[in-house]
């Protein structure tokens, strides 16, 4: 006979597994921000001599766990060892994915994920088929720890220059931890990489981890299966890293050219690929020119792959709509690389374009009444960088509000589970039986 207590635990238990998955990802979001603001709020996760209060410890998990990298405070003057390991813990595991680590987590104790498990991994990964899972979720694991191992060893040899050989390991970890996971969190002191602007090594580095990061598990495990064999890649891969790299290029030419000559080429194209990816900078924002930063507003919007650490609409996304407009122009067929691309998938493309756009403007216009004696300038670029989860900011995040923070906490979290999965969250059916005949609308 079962007693009250075990039937309520069942009841929860039950009501849990025929939850949406859009839900399930959303909530398990929230858990891990608020159990990392915990760990942040006790004493021995700052140094001696400086404390936070909740807020500011909510603000900086919320960061760290939705991989976006803004923060109110200076986190290497701030935060001890405990909690610059925390907040390296939710880097990770916001970049990754909570499910992802829930289902390592039944791998190593030899459980069998459930159907409705698997059908929650496979979303929070941007999986189309729940087939080897098992294998997808080792080879996820497999391929972080290798490549962060990698960009650590890497990092620590300039790092060790300027540093005691324990610290240049540490900052190594977190560095290459937050590149990865495209968080854009920095333990130097608060002005980001500003000290290794000319340092090609650390730059490059930098860039390289990031780029691996923004690719997305899917494309870098073909990437592995096929050894780079482009015939063998599927569309989507292709779409991916010509998307990459044209984004790449176009940005930092773009870059170069509206601040007047005023970065060096190395400096457009780290800017260019951190406003897509970690959110790192080598140059003080704020004194961009209008249309550098306009530049950046669009990188920040656009973002990198499905399934990978960043945010953003995704580069698909973006050539998805591209090819829509390009045929519905010229009226021609859109197809590429011996493709075409489904009605379903141009509908999806465009739900995530205008829920994006919804997002940022919301955003926008609600920080603009709480702090009307910031520029607009400033405080777009901020509520862009938060949705797009990207971390950029030209200096304004430390004065803010707590509407503002609270506003930008808001942003974080819809950037990181997306506004797709959050507009979708809130239903539990499969959708109406009732279908009404189409009705004649004029548009454009």
């Amino acid at each position: 006979m079962k007693t009250e207590t075990q039937q309520k635990l069942l009841n929860i238990k039950r009501k849990l597994r025929h939850q949406p998955p859009a839900r399930v990802i959303a909530v398990s979001f929230a858990i891990l921000i608020l159990l990392g603001s915990a760990l942040l709020s006790m004493p021995f996760a700052t140094k001696e001599g400086h404390s936070i209060d909740y807020l500011t410890a909510l603000f900086t998990s919320a960061s760290a766990s939705t991989t976006t990298g803004l923060g109110v405070v200076n986190v290497g003057e701030t935060f001890s060892v405990f909690g610059l390991v925390v907040l390296a813990i939710l880097m990770q595991i916001g970049g990754i994915g909570v499910m992802a680590f829930g289902a390592l987590m039944a791998i190593m104790m030899r459980r069998k994920m459930s159907l409705s498990e698997s059908i929650v991994f496979a979303e929070s990964m941007n999986l189309n088929s729940r087939k080897s899972i098992v294998r997808f979720v080792r080879a996820v694991f497999v391929t972080t720890f290798s490549i962060e191992i990698t960009g650590a060893f890497a990092s620590f040899w300039v790092f060790v220059q300027d540093y005691p050989v324990a610290q240049a390991v540490g900052l190594s970890f977190f560095h290459t931890i937050a590149a990865f996971n495209n968080a854009g969190m920095d333990a130097l002191g608060g002005n980001s990489l500003f000290a290794y602007r000319d340092n090609v090594a650390l730059n490059l580095i930098t860039v390289a981890i990031m780029f691996v990061g923004g690719l997305g598990f899917l494309v870098i495990r073909e990437m592995v299966d096929t050894r780079l064999n482009w015939r063998k890649m599927s569309m989507h891969s292709k779409v991916v890293l010509l998307m990459e790299g044209l984004l790449a290029a176009v940005g930092m030419v773009l870059i170069k050219v509206t601040q007047y000559g005023n970065v060096s080429w190395l400096g457009a194209f780290f800017q260019a690929q951190s406003s897509r990816m970690g959110g790192f900078t080598t140059f003080d924002l704020s004194t961009f020119s209008n249309a550098a930063i306009m530049v950046i507003y669009i990188w920040m919007f656009v973002g990198c792959a499905p399934g990978s650490t960043s945010g953003g609409i995704r580069t698909t996304t973006l050539f998805v709509l591209g090819m829509r407009v390009w045929s519905y122009s010229f009226n021609k067929n859109s197809h590429a690389f011996h493709y075409t691309v489904s009605s379903e998938t141009y509908r999806k493309a465009s739900v995530a374009l205008v829920l994006m756009l919804m997002t940022d403007l919301l955003g926008i216009m609600l920080m603009s009444i709480m702090e009307p004696a910031i520029p607009m300038r400033d405080v777009a670029f901020e509520c862009i960088s938060a949705a797009g989860t990207v971390g950029m900011s030209t200096g304004i995040t430390a004065s803010l509000g707590v509407g503002s923070r609270l506003l930008l906490i808001a942003l974080m979290f819809v950037g990181r589970v997306g506004p797709m999965t959050v507009a979708t969250m809130w239903y539990q059916s499969e959708g109406q039986r009732v279908h009404y005949p189409e009705g004649d609308i004029t548009v454009g």
